[in-house]
């Protein structure tokens, strides 16, 4: 399994953490899961603007994952640029 989907769970544990009762958890999940990572950079970037929030690892954690997606989101963009050179 590529790190940024075992690393999506604890980012939607944490997620969960902050937003108990709520889909938000779940909607994480499904923008990973269908590589909407501009979706979940959004999400990402909502719980980083209030860092006061997290504790211990959950902000080191966003991070990464926000670092990984990152990647991956530029990966796919030379992707799509490279077949559109056909």
């Amino acid at each position: 399994m590529p790190r940024r989907y075992e690393l999506a769970l604890v980012v939607a544990d944490i997620i969960s953490a902050h937003c108990p009762g709520t889909s938000a958890r779940a909607r994480f999940l499904q923008t990973c899961i269908g590589a909407e990572w501009d979706e979940a950079a959004s999400m990402i970037e909502g719980m980083l603007a209030e860092p006061w929030l997290l504790r211990g690892y959950q902000e080191r954690r966003l991070r990464e994952f926000r670092e990984l997606i990152s990647r991956v989101r530029v990966d796919q963009r030379a992707h799509t640029l490279d077949r559109n050179d056909y």
